[in-house]
């Protein structure tokens, strides 16, 4: 993903790295329009030209973050590779999208948005990502690849290892995403050289 400056630095650009930072400190119901006008130097008919309401602002951000972990999730399906590769091969990608957002994004694991039925989208996205991992994650424990744990468990095993690189931690992105791929081939990967063969083989993928 593109950062800001790179991408031009535009007032929607401004709009949303502001937005998410705020949704951040503050909760998304916590922060107004005004306060993210304040923040970018804009007026509030200034901001509303580029998002109608706050709620635009939230689905663009989520958009932006969610879209690039389910294209990958999606392609990660049509590798003609095993379970082991495609799985750590779409961690790998996540933890990347991760690492290079341009914007806080722990809002949308900790705020609750209940109370407003269109930003159910984020969820729904978030779920697809999920179900399409838990495919190759089944097709690992099929094929007797990954231990015999729970789907769910090893779900959560790599989706929470994520949180290193979404809330603020010490060290590089490189090291953690090493960390994170490790962790995640040596927990589920029955075989310790399956698993250093497929380590070995995403590290030479392009992030």
């Amino acid at each position: 993903m593109n950062s800001p400056s790179q991408r031009g630095g535009g007032t929607r650009d401004k709009i949303l790295v502001a937005s998410a930072r705020l949704f951040t400190e503050r909760g998304y119901v916590g922060t107004t329009t005004r306060d993210i006008a304040d923040v970018v130097g804009i007026s509030q008919p200034g901001l509303y030209r580029h998002f109608p309401a706050k709620a635009d602002i939230y689905l663009a951000l989520a958009d932006e973050i969610l879209q690039p972990w389910l294209s990958s999730a999606q392609q990660a399906q049509h590798l003609d590779v095993s379970p082991a590769h495609q799985l750590l091969w779409l961690l790998n990608r996540i933890c990347w999208a991760c690492a290079a957002s341009p914007y806080e994004f722990a809002f949308l694991l900790t705020n609750s948005t209940a109370t407003d039925s269109r930003l159910d989208a984020p969820r729904e996205t978030y779920d697809q990502v999920l179900k399409l991992m838990r495919n190759v994650v089944q097709d690992g424990i099929n094929q007797a690849q990954f231990r015999p744990v729970d789907v769910d468990i090893a779900l959560h095993l790599c989706m929470s290892l994520t949180d290193l690189l979404i809330f603020p931690t010490a060290g590089s992105a490189e090291d953690k995403i090493n960390e994170i791929l490790a962790l995640t081939a040596f927990g589920l990967i029955q075989e310790r050289a399956v698993a250093n063969e497929a380590l070995a083989w995403v590290s030479t993928e392009d992030n």
